[in-house]
Protein backbone atom coordinates (compact mmCIF):
# COMPACT_ATOMS: atom_id res chain seq x y z
CA UNK A 1 0.00 0.00 0.00
CA UNK A 2 1.69 3.18 -1.20
CA UNK A 3 1.59 5.97 1.39
CA UNK A 4 0.08 3.74 4.09
CA UNK A 5 2.20 3.13 7.17
CA UNK A 6 2.78 -0.43 8.31
CA UNK A 7 1.45 0.45 11.76
CA UNK A 8 -1.80 1.67 10.18
CA UNK A 9 -2.30 -1.61 8.36
CA UNK A 10 -1.55 -3.60 11.52
CA UNK A 11 -3.99 -1.49 13.52
CA UNK A 12 -6.69 -1.98 10.89
CA UNK A 13 -6.22 -5.74 10.87
CA UNK A 14 -6.27 -5.84 14.64
CA UNK A 15 -9.53 -3.92 14.70
CA UNK A 16 -11.18 -6.13 12.05
CA UNK A 17 -10.26 -9.47 13.58
CA UNK A 18 -12.78 -9.43 16.48
CA UNK A 19 -15.53 -8.37 14.08
CA UNK A 20 -14.83 -11.26 11.68
CA UNK A 21 -14.23 -13.92 14.32
CA UNK A 22 -17.91 -14.94 14.86
CA UNK A 23 -18.40 -15.53 11.13
CA UNK A 24 -15.13 -17.47 10.91
CA UNK A 25 -16.17 -19.67 13.85
CA UNK A 26 -19.55 -20.34 12.25
CA UNK A 27 -17.87 -21.35 8.98
CA UNK A 28 -15.53 -23.66 10.89
CA UNK A 29 -18.43 -25.42 12.64
CA UNK A 30 -20.28 -25.74 9.34
CA UNK A 31 -17.29 -27.42 7.69
CA UNK A 32 -16.98 -29.82 10.65
CA UNK A 33 -20.60 -30.90 10.18
CA UNK A 34 -20.34 -31.63 6.46
CA UNK A 35 -19.75 -35.10 4.96
CA UNK A 36 -18.58 -34.31 1.42
CA UNK A 37 -15.01 -33.94 0.13
CA UNK A 38 -12.68 -31.22 1.35
CA UNK A 39 -9.36 -30.01 -0.03
CA UNK A 40 -6.49 -29.00 2.27
CA UNK A 41 -3.06 -27.57 1.49
CA UNK A 42 -0.35 -25.65 3.30
CA UNK A 43 2.41 -23.30 2.19
CA UNK A 44 5.32 -21.61 3.98
CA UNK A 45 5.17 -17.91 4.80
CA UNK A 46 8.03 -15.66 5.88
CA UNK A 47 7.84 -12.29 7.60
CA UNK A 48 10.86 -10.25 8.73
CA UNK A 49 11.34 -11.91 12.10
CA UNK A 50 9.72 -15.34 11.78
CA UNK A 51 8.47 -18.10 9.51
CA UNK A 52 5.28 -20.11 9.58
CA UNK A 53 2.64 -21.83 7.46
CA UNK A 54 -0.54 -20.72 5.76
CA UNK A 55 -3.13 -23.52 5.83
CA UNK A 56 -6.16 -23.61 3.54
CA UNK A 57 -9.23 -25.84 3.67
CA UNK A 58 -11.91 -25.56 0.98
CA UNK A 59 -14.98 -27.31 -0.32
CA UNK A 60 -17.63 -26.27 -2.84
CA UNK A 61 -19.11 -23.61 -0.53
CA UNK A 62 -16.52 -22.51 2.02
CA UNK A 63 -12.83 -21.61 2.22
CA UNK A 64 -10.98 -21.33 5.54
CA UNK A 65 -7.47 -19.88 5.89
CA UNK A 66 -5.37 -20.26 9.02
CA UNK A 67 -1.86 -19.12 9.90
CA UNK A 68 0.17 -21.39 12.18
CA UNK A 69 3.73 -21.69 13.41
CA UNK A 70 4.37 -24.99 11.61
CA UNK A 71 2.94 -27.76 9.43
CA UNK A 72 3.10 -30.32 12.23
CA UNK A 73 0.44 -32.99 12.59
CA UNK A 74 -0.67 -31.45 15.89
CA UNK A 75 -1.48 -28.20 14.07
CA UNK A 76 -3.63 -30.04 11.54
CA UNK A 77 -5.47 -31.83 14.35
CA UNK A 78 -6.31 -28.49 15.95
CA UNK A 79 -7.21 -26.24 13.02
CA UNK A 80 -8.85 -28.61 10.49
CA UNK A 81 -10.27 -31.66 12.33
CA UNK A 82 -12.40 -32.81 9.41
CA UNK A 83 -11.10 -36.37 9.51
CA UNK A 84 -14.39 -38.07 8.61
CA UNK A 85 -14.57 -36.21 5.30
CA UNK A 86 -12.87 -37.48 2.12
CA UNK A 87 -9.72 -35.40 1.67
CA UNK A 88 -8.09 -34.09 -1.49
CA UNK A 89 -4.43 -33.31 -0.73
CA UNK A 90 -0.83 -34.12 -1.52
CA UNK A 91 1.05 -37.01 0.05
CA UNK A 92 2.11 -35.23 3.26
CA UNK A 93 2.21 -37.90 5.97
CA UNK A 94 -0.15 -36.23 8.51
CA UNK A 95 -2.89 -36.27 5.88
CA UNK A 96 -2.37 -40.00 5.41
CA UNK A 97 -2.27 -40.54 9.17
CA UNK A 98 -5.43 -38.65 10.11
CA UNK A 99 -7.91 -38.94 7.25
CA UNK A 100 -9.70 -42.19 6.54
CA UNK A 101 -10.13 -41.41 2.84
CA UNK A 102 -7.48 -39.61 0.79
CA UNK A 103 -7.80 -38.52 -2.83
CA UNK A 104 -4.35 -37.58 -4.08
CA UNK A 105 -4.23 -34.07 -5.50
CA UNK A 106 -4.24 -33.93 -9.29
CA UNK A 107 -2.74 -30.43 -9.34
CA UNK A 108 0.41 -31.74 -7.63
CA UNK A 109 0.50 -34.76 -9.92
CA UNK A 110 0.08 -32.55 -12.98
CA UNK A 111 3.05 -30.43 -11.93
CA UNK A 112 5.22 -33.51 -11.41
CA UNK A 113 4.21 -34.85 -14.82
CA UNK A 114 4.95 -31.49 -16.45
CA UNK A 115 8.31 -31.47 -14.70
CA UNK A 116 9.19 -34.77 -16.34
CA UNK A 117 8.39 -33.27 -19.75
CA UNK A 118 10.61 -30.27 -18.98
CA UNK A 119 13.48 -32.45 -17.77
CA UNK A 120 13.29 -34.62 -20.89
CA UNK A 121 13.26 -31.51 -23.09
CA UNK A 122 16.28 -29.99 -21.36
CA UNK A 123 18.19 -33.27 -21.32
CA UNK A 124 17.47 -34.59 -24.79
CA UNK A 125 15.88 -31.81 -26.84
CA UNK A 126 12.29 -31.08 -27.81
CA UNK A 127 12.33 -33.45 -30.78
CA UNK A 128 13.84 -36.39 -28.87
CA UNK A 129 11.96 -39.63 -28.33
CA UNK A 130 12.14 -39.19 -24.55
CA UNK A 131 10.58 -35.74 -24.75
CA UNK A 132 7.84 -36.84 -27.13
CA UNK A 133 7.02 -39.84 -24.94
CA UNK A 134 6.90 -37.71 -21.78
CA UNK A 135 4.62 -35.18 -23.48
CA UNK A 136 2.32 -37.89 -24.86
CA UNK A 137 1.78 -39.58 -21.50
CA UNK A 138 1.24 -36.21 -19.81
CA UNK A 139 -1.39 -35.33 -22.41
CA UNK A 140 -3.14 -38.68 -21.85
CA UNK A 141 -3.18 -38.11 -18.10
CA UNK A 142 -4.61 -34.60 -18.40
CA UNK A 143 -7.26 -35.78 -20.85
CA UNK A 144 -8.58 -38.20 -18.20
CA UNK A 145 -8.51 -35.47 -15.56
CA UNK A 146 -10.46 -32.98 -17.67
CA UNK A 147 -13.02 -35.60 -18.73
CA UNK A 148 -13.67 -36.51 -15.10
CA UNK A 149 -13.76 -32.87 -14.05
CA UNK A 150 -16.50 -32.11 -16.55
CA UNK A 151 -18.75 -34.87 -15.22
CA UNK A 152 -21.74 -33.79 -13.17
CA UNK A 153 -22.95 -37.32 -12.50
CA UNK A 154 -21.44 -40.67 -13.38
CA UNK A 155 -22.54 -44.28 -13.36
CA UNK A 156 -20.37 -46.87 -11.62
CA UNK A 157 -19.45 -48.17 -15.07
CA UNK A 158 -18.22 -44.76 -16.21
CA UNK A 159 -16.17 -44.40 -13.03
CA UNK A 160 -14.66 -47.85 -13.55
CA UNK A 161 -13.56 -46.88 -17.06
CA UNK A 162 -11.84 -43.73 -15.77
CA UNK A 163 -10.08 -45.69 -13.05
CA UNK A 164 -8.82 -48.28 -15.53
CA UNK A 165 -7.59 -45.62 -17.96
CA UNK A 166 -5.80 -43.81 -15.14
CA UNK A 167 -4.05 -46.99 -14.03
CA UNK A 168 -3.02 -47.80 -17.61
CA UNK A 169 -1.44 -44.35 -18.01
CA UNK A 170 0.19 -44.60 -14.57
CA UNK A 171 2.03 -47.74 -15.63
CA UNK A 172 3.93 -45.73 -18.26
CA UNK A 173 5.46 -43.48 -15.57
CA UNK A 174 8.41 -44.13 -13.24
CA UNK A 175 7.32 -46.14 -10.20
CA UNK A 176 7.21 -43.34 -7.61
CA UNK A 177 5.00 -41.06 -9.70
CA UNK A 178 3.00 -44.05 -10.94
CA UNK A 179 2.01 -44.90 -7.37
CA UNK A 180 0.85 -41.33 -6.79
CA UNK A 181 -1.25 -41.38 -9.95
CA UNK A 182 -2.85 -44.67 -8.96
CA UNK A 183 -3.68 -43.15 -5.55
CA UNK A 184 -5.38 -40.31 -7.43
CA UNK A 185 -7.47 -42.66 -9.57
CA UNK A 186 -11.09 -41.86 -8.68
CA UNK A 187 -12.66 -44.54 -6.53
CA UNK A 188 -16.07 -45.81 -7.63
CA UNK A 189 -17.01 -47.43 -4.35
CA UNK A 190 -17.40 -44.65 -1.81
CA UNK A 191 -21.11 -44.35 -0.94
CA UNK A 192 -20.72 -41.06 0.93
CA UNK A 193 -19.87 -39.06 -2.19
CA UNK A 194 -23.47 -37.88 -2.48
CA UNK A 195 -23.94 -38.48 -6.20
CA UNK A 196 -26.12 -41.55 -5.85
CA UNK A 197 -23.92 -43.35 -8.34
CA UNK A 198 -21.60 -45.01 -5.83
CA UNK A 199 -23.78 -47.40 -3.94
CA UNK A 200 -21.47 -50.38 -3.68
CA UNK A 201 -19.47 -51.18 -0.52
CA UNK A 202 -16.17 -49.39 -0.10
CA UNK A 203 -13.28 -51.55 -1.25
CA UNK A 204 -10.68 -48.88 -2.03
CA UNK A 205 -9.86 -46.66 0.97
CA UNK A 206 -7.77 -44.10 -0.93
CA UNK A 207 -10.00 -42.15 -3.32
CA UNK A 208 -13.38 -40.58 -3.92
CA UNK A 209 -15.94 -40.83 -6.70
CA UNK A 210 -14.97 -39.61 -10.16
CA UNK A 211 -18.06 -37.45 -10.25
CA UNK A 212 -17.05 -35.57 -7.10
CA UNK A 213 -13.28 -35.40 -6.73
CA UNK A 214 -13.08 -32.57 -9.28
CA UNK A 215 -15.10 -30.25 -7.05
CA UNK A 216 -12.79 -30.68 -4.08
CA UNK A 217 -9.67 -30.32 -6.20
CA UNK A 218 -10.95 -27.20 -7.93
CA UNK A 219 -11.79 -25.60 -4.58
CA UNK A 220 -8.34 -26.29 -3.18
CA UNK A 221 -6.33 -24.94 -6.12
Amino acid sequence: MDGCAKSTVQHGLGSMTPLMEPDANAMFEEMKSKKGPVGIDESPITVPDRTGQIWLAADEDTTLVKVAASRAEAVLREIFPFFERPLTADGYRPYRNLFKTLQRCWAHISRESESQVRIARERSGVSSTDCRDAQARHDRLMLIYHEAKEMVTATPGQCDVLVQRTIEVARTYPEKLANKIIAAAPCTRLPSCGTGACSRPTTTPKGICAARYCAARSAAR
